[in-house]
């Protein structure tokens, strides 16, 4: 069995049009959420073996984001050109190149490689894939190589307005009782 964390960049900035699209740096929000969404993630029990990421500034910063909250080694991050505009079937090809040795990776990619991979793996349909979001699945193989459409299944799916929420109605209820 394996899982696999899907995570789309944090939020980029558009501040500098004189930066190509590779170039873009996370944003103020993306800064602030990434830690948040990682921590949450932590307070869930999380904690990927391997992470990987689009080589592209905002995607790699959003995994140094990850790796520093999750105490793993920044320089052990797993940097794959081929996931910067990679298209599904390229991204499943970099799925299927990963190290059996690890059963649960965090791979940080780009929007909309990642929602149509989480789609097609768990058979569910996302309307909208927000930045940082992450998608977790559980996968039915023992393999990378033998990942195919449908072999997952959707065990979570945590976002930054999402989980802003759920801390919000937290907060109130824990009010109310006192």
């Amino acid at each position: 069995m394996k899982t696999l964390y899907l995570v789309r960049h944090a939020k980029s900035s558009w501040d500098k049009p004189e930066l190509s699209d590779f170039e873009r740096p996370l944003n103020e929000r993306g800064r602030t959420a990434a830690p948040k969404m990682a921590q949450y993630l932590i307070n869930k029990g999380i904690k990927p073996q391997l992470l990987v990421s689009s080589p592209a500034t905002r995607a790699i910063g959003t995994a140094l984001i990850f790796a520093e909250k999750f105490s793993y080694p920044q320089n052990n991050i797993l940097s794959i050109p081929k996931i910067y505009n990679s298209n599904n079937v390229e991204l499943m090809e970099v799925i299927h190149e990963l190290d059996d040795k690890f059963d649960t990776i965090m791979l940080f990619g780009h929007d909309t490689s990642i929602t149509v991979v989480t789609e097609e793996l768990s058979n569910q349909r996302f309307l909208h894939f927000p930045t940082c979001g992450v998608a977790g699945i559980t996968l039915k193989v023992n393999s990378w190589k033998e990942v195919v459409d449908g072999c997952g299944t959707l065990a979570f799916f945590y976002f930054p307005k999402g989980i802003a929420d759920e801390l919000k109605a937290k907060k109130k209820a824990i009010k109310t009782k006192q």
